[in-house]
């Protein structure tokens, strides 16, 4: 199973969105109370889904990423949530709706026939679905430090997805986009 790849699906958020995540992570890390919740190699990002791959068809990765983009631009509106693995993980989470968990099931329908056949995790696919941004990990005791940091910055509360990606997890390699894609709606009309 070493040479298994893990894909995972990104929704890429508007850059005004990014940039504010990218900030608080970067105060956070400069004063020494937490770090980033995701691969510097990477962006932002809320996951749709994963799955394992013995290769990397990349054609395949790239039609699924022009029918993602075709779906256009979702609203999000953002709160926070803390939860506890190893490490306190601090989360912007979008709230909850059936128009959200109908675009999510919307992203799994438009793969296709190419969608590959091992998910990952059960949390990605419809239904199980717990949608969330990672912002930062950091200890328990850097809470009190963390969360007036977070809120100083002004994260936003809306948001959009605004694009996709297809990252390939690998063991022992940095994490790495193998597809990306902005929705059509966002280029054309710059901001929803």
């Amino acid at each position: 199973m070493s040479d298994t790849i893990v894909i995972g699906l990104h929704a890429h958020l508007d850059p005004e969105t990014e940039a504010a995540i990218v900030a608080a992570c970067e105060a956070a890390e400069e004063r020494g109370i937490g770090t980033r919740g995701w691969n510097k190699t990477l962006r932002p990002h809320m996951t749709m889904g994963s799955w394992y791959v013995p290769s990397i068809d990349q054609d395949a990765f790239d039609r699924m990423t022009r029918r993602l983009c075709g779906l256009g631009s979702f609203p999000l509106r953002l709160s926070f949530m803390a939860s506890v693995r190893e490490r306190l993980h601090i989360n912007l989470c979008p709230v909850v709706q059936h128009e959200l968990l109908r675009y999510h099931e919307r992203v799994h329908e438009a793969l296709g026939s190419d969608t590959p056949p091992n998910h990952q995790r059960d949390i990605d696919l419809p239904g199980q679905w717990v949608p969330h941004v990672s912002v930062m990990d950091c200890a328990d005791s850097d809470l009190p430090a963390v969360m007036p940091l977070i809120r100083s910055l002004g994260l936003p509360r809306a948001a959009h997805i605004r694009g996709f990606g297809f990252a390939s997890y690998r063991g022992g390699e940095a994490p790495r986009y193998v597809s990306a894609g902005e929705c059509e709606q966002a280029r054309e009309s710059g901001n929803l």
